[in-house]
């Protein structure tokens, strides 16, 4: 499994190709995720990754901490249905928020 950290992410988010996934209750997401972040909890992804990622996207999956094995867990579930790109950002919203970074509320999307 690849990670992605901080810095990295930052240059990534302007890529149309990225999609990042906030693997939380959709709950979390509504109080705060990172910007251009979709909600696509856990336990969704099965059932619905193919209608938010193509083929040849970049993923990045997060969820709130290096602690948070939702991610890993996503991450996993993601490259065994065949999607080859996917990356863990384990520091999650709190890193991101730590750093400096804003968190969107509702659906803000920062788009």
């Amino acid at each position: 499994m690849r990670s992605i950290d901080h810095e990295e992410l930052l240059r990534s988010l302007a890529d149309p190709d990225l999609v990042l996934l906030d693997v939380l209750p959709r709950k979390s997401y509504a109080k705060g995720h990172l910007p251009n972040a979709q909600s696509l909890p856990l336990e969704e992804i099965e059932d619905h990754a193919a209608d938010l990622i193509e083929s040849g996207d970049r993923i990045v999956v997060y969820c709130v901490n290096e602690a948070c094995n939702r991610a890993e867990k996503a991450a996993d579930t993601l490259e065994r249905m065949g999607f080859s790109d996917v990356r863990v950002y384990a520091g999650g919203t709190r890193e991101w928020t730590r750093r400096g970074g804003r968190l969107l509320a509702g659906a803000e999307s920062g788009d």
